[in-house]
């Protein structure tokens, strides 16, 4: 399990998959993760907030719509 809270500890953690040939591995995310609840969700779009909200840029993660 990696820690990955910014934009560069991510990568550093998925660059090796990738170059494993596992770039086309599927990625989610836990949505209860804060009531130890598993809610696993496909990510369906990312995109970076350049503006500070609530304090400072962020990549913002959404799940799959149906």
């Amino acid at each position: 399990m990696a820690k990955a809270t910014t934009v560069k500890e991510l990568f550093d953690f998925l660059a090796p998959l990738v170059q494993d040939g596992k770039g086309y591995y599927p990625v989610y995310f836990d949505t209860e993760a804060r009531t130890f609840e598993y809610h696993m969700a496909r990510i369906g779009r990312a995109y970076a907030e350049e503006e500070a909200f609530p304090n400072e840029p962020f990549v913002a993660l959404h799940e799959v719509r149906k």
